[in-house]
């Protein structure tokens, strides 16, 4: 998590949050250069506020000493909810894809590993399909804690509602087709600014140039490449490949509140055929 004067960065993973806390805090030490420069001549300008901070994973049993930048909403300090709050989204299809590949999850896996090997004797080498199926049934439990809901929900999903509502556990009780289609998460969900993985540099140029960052602190970003890339999964929806038609409607039911969200991630023949 990153606090500034004008706003909070939440780390959703595998969605490009590392070269958008790395860029900011280029940005940060550009301006605030300037600001100590004035400050020493003018004694009236105070050095910005920059704050990082590694949080502990609230939201999950098994990896409970793990503490990293990717806090929640619910994490936020009180005194600083107020502020704009960024974070960046991806195509939940490129994104498993993605997580596929980088391979976080075998050696920090989502439930016990006894248990993941009596289901599957040959982890961690599994299938792309198999990853699914593994955070499906393994990850989705473990985040939900006993959280019962009414309709199956996507491990994406779920931790979508736990970054970003202040009461997930009441937001996922209730969450089915009906609950989605009114719109009552409309009033739940706090006012955030969705930066697109796919063209990440440009929406990022322009949030931070409306939010008191001057061009010449901010040359670099249209330039930069982006850090900690997986090469494979590049949106629009290039890990298709990965895909079954059954495994992409299975998925396309588990995570319909995202692609609720963000209808332009749906696959062009899911948009046609629905």
């Amino acid at each position: 998590m990153i606090i500034t004067d004008e706003f909070i960065v939440l780390n959703l993973p595998k969605t490009g949050s590392t070269y958008v806390r790395a860029a900011i805090r280029r940005a940060h030490r550009k301006r605030a250069g300037i600001a100590r420069h004035l400050a020493l001549k003018l004694r009236l300008v105070r050095t910005p506020t920059f704050v990082e901070r590694l949080l502990p994973h609230i939201d999950e049993t098994n990896n409970p000493t793990v503490r990293d930048q990717h806090g929640t909403f619910r994490q936020i300090p009180v005194e600083h909810r107020n502020k704009k709050i960024l974070t960046v989204v991806r195509n939940p299809l490129d994104r498993f894809v993605s997580a596929y590949h980088f391979g976080w999850w075998k050696t920090h896996p989502p439930g016990d590993k006894s248990a993941i090997r009596e289901v599957y004797p040959h982890f961690p080498d599994l299938s792309f399909e198999e990853f699914f199926e593994l955070f499906d049934t393994f990850g989705s439990a473990d985040r939900l804690q006993g959280v019962q809901t009414k309709s199956k929900i996507g491990i994406q999903t779920i931790q979508f509602v736990q970054f970003f509502f202040l009461d997930p556990i009441s937001v996922l009780r209730q969450m089915d087709e009906e609950w989605i289609d009114s719109g009552a998460y409309q009033k739940l969900l706090p006012e955030i600014t969705f930066l697109r993985q796919e063209c990440l540099n440009e929406e990022l140029f322009w949030f931070l140039r409306k939010n008191g960052y001057e061009d010449v602190n901010l040359d670099f970003v249209l330039q930069d490449e982006r850090v900690n890339v997986t090469t494979r999964g590049e949106s629009p929806f290039a890990s298709k490949q990965h895909y079954s038609e059954s495994l992409l409607e299975k998925i396309l039911d588990r995570e319909r509140f995202l692609f609720r969200l963000f209808p332009d991630y749906l696959p062009e023949v899911s948009v046609q055929d629905r």
